[in-house]
Parts: C-alpha cells; sequence; structure tokens
C-alpha cells in the first residue's frame, strides 16, 4: 500500500524539523486510485459541524436525504455564523466509529483503517514521528472543497 520508494529519511528529517510533514505519492499508484475511486463513489457522507459551541454530525442517511437547496442554505447559516464566532462545516465518514457499529464493511476505508493499526505501519509511524510510545492509529475521511470549511 506504502510506496516504498520514497525518501523517507528525508521526510523523517523534515518533520523533526518542521513538526509537519507533506508526504507526496505516499500511496501506490493502484491503492490511491482506489482510495479515490472509493471517496467519490461508495462512501456514505455525514455532515460534521460546530453548532451552539459544539460539535454535531448530521447522521449520512439524513445528510443524503437532503436536496441541494437544503444544502446550501445550511452552509450559508454556517458562514454567516463564521463572521463572528469559531465555526467549521465538513463532510466526513468516522473511520474508527463505523467500524466498531460494523457499517460498511466493504469499504476500501476500513482496510486502510486495519493496515494503519497493524504492527508493521504501527513500527513505521514509531521511527518516521521518533514516539515509541504509538500504541494504536485513527483515522477520518473529509471532503475538502471550496464551499467547505
Amino acid at each position: 500500500m506504502i510506496n516504498k520508494d520514497l525518501n523517507f529519511e528525508g521526510c523523517r528529517i523534515d518533520l523533526a524539523k518542521h513538526t509537519r510533514v507533506q508526504i507526496p505519492d505516499f500511496l501506490q499508484v493502484d491503492a490511491a486510485e482506489r482510495l479515490r475511486s472509493c471517496l467519490q463513489n461508495r462512501v456514505p457522507w455525514s455532515l460534521s459541524e460546530c453548532c451552539d459551541g459544539g460539535s454535531k454530525t448530521i447522521a449520512a442517511h439524513d445528510y443524503a436525504a437532503t436536496n441541494a437547496t437544503t444544502r446550501a442554505e445550511h452552509l450559508l447559516k454556517a458562514y454567516e455564523l463564521a463572521k463572528t464566532q469559531f465555526q467549521f462545516v465538513f463532510e466526513s465518514y468516522m473511520m474508527l466509529k463505523t467500524v466498531k457499529e460494523g457499517h460498511d464493511p466493504t469499504l476500501i476505508l476500513h482496510a486502510i483503517l486495519e493496515f494503519i493499526n497493524s504492527e508493521e505501519f504501527i513500527s513505521f509511524a514509531r521511527w518516521l514521528i521518533g514516539d515509541q510510545k504509538i500504541t494504536h492509529a485513527n483515522a477520518l475521511a473529509t471532503v475538502t472543497e471550496p464551499a467547505i470549511f
């Protein structure tokens, strides 16, 4: 799944130096294409948002049932609130929660969550980050586009 041809030592140095690193081409091409297809065509997205000072999620089945006009109105309200207070609204798929609840078992996202919790990946993460206390990983799939913040 991971592109083994990358210079991870360089990434490790950059991470230590800057406290963050972006790793282009991290996935092998076929894995990246399968993931993109899944995200574009199969994921039942929920809507996560800041609401009344806390966070709220509109479940995937309810969010899918809303029409384009209702979604646009919802975003406009969020934009107005963002003028005067902290606000966010984005489409999400809570991978760990969904796996624990047994939903959507055929999505490749579940295999990715399993992989990033494998001893092989956890060992890699410990090495890359330089933290031997790492015991597990969590993941969240999100939609990033101009109207979402």
